[in-house]
């Protein structure tokens, strides 16, 4: 009987020319499992991960409830050395905002932000909106089990991203939030600490793109999930900037910008039975 590693294997040399799916219920019965539990999901992510194969959506548990059903597809596909964003984001329409709209571009610079809580409710919940995430797509403090080399631990993000609107997306987190508090990103030390908090999270949610900010500085970059060490820096300005920066920012981040990418990750393909 093939170990792991040999299924594995086997499975890796059917993606060479183009990605392939499977159902969640035929994944779990290749690797011998007789049910679903959050150990062997997590035992199979780390698995992909150490062979350099991305799954799409995440199989974990996020939160307290099974998201995917036993019938629902994942995508198997090789990791590749960054995540590209769709061509076509370039030239792109950037939704315009009317003065009456919670968050005040122009005048943001005078906002006080004088606690985390303040930076997630006054800054990250309205600048999400902006970019087109509505209160269903965004999921606060969101738990997930993971592990830190052998020692289990729980993951909470500050904010996962979805679209709820589209079932095709289903469990997909389209970008993770790190929220601190004010001015908490002012030295190197703290944002490289901010960046591997936000990357702990790209491997057990399926998720390329990250945001983390302080109120002050925003900050995006992406990552190959197989190298977490190898992100891209995207995006970066501070607060004072961002009214005149925002376009730049919708065309990485926006929602309709990362349906496009997670979406292209997810055409008709072959199923692996």
């Amino acid at each position: 009987m093939a170990d792991d590693n040999e299924i594995i294997e086997q499975l890796k040399s059917t993606l060479d020319v183009k990605p392939k799916r499977m159902k969640v219920k035929t994944l779990i019965k290749k690797f011998g499992f007789v049910r679903r539990t959050e150990e062997n999901m997590l035992r199979l992510t780390e698995l992909f991960r150490d062979h350099e194969i991305l799954v799409n959506p995440t199989i974990m548990k996020l939160g307290d409830t099974w998201r995917l059903d036993l019938e629902d597809w994942i995508y198997l596909s090789l990791d590749t050395p960054q995540p590209q964003l769709p061509e076509s984001t370039a030239e792109m329409q950037v939704i315009e905002w009317d003065g009456n709209q919670w968050l005040d571009l122009e005048n943001l610079a005078d906002k006080q932000l004088r606690t985390e809580k303040e930076v997630e409710m006054k800054f990250i919940i309205p600048l999400l909106f902006k970019l087109g995430f509505n209160e269903t797509d965004r999921y606060d403090d969101m738990a997930i089990n993971a592990a830190t080399g052998s020692k289990p631990t729980v993951l909470h993000i500050d904010f996962a991203l979805f679209n709820s609107e589209l079932e095709s997306l289903k469990n997909q987190v389209l970008l993770t939030v790190e929220a601190k508090r004010e001015n908490r990103l002012t030295t190197q030390k703290e944002i490289i600490q901010a960046r591997n908090q936000a990357k702990s999270y790209a491997l057990w949610t399926g998720c390329s793109f990250c945001l983390i900010t302080d109120g002050n500085i925003i900050e995006v970059f992406s990552l190959p999930r197989t190298h977490l060490e190898k992100e891209t820096i995207l995006f970066n300005c501070s607060r004072i900037e961002l009214a005149s920066k925002f376009s730049e920012l919708y065309k990485i981040i926006s929602k309709s910008v990362l349906t496009q990418f997670y979406t292209s990750q997810f055409g008709t393909v072959e199923e692996i039975t």
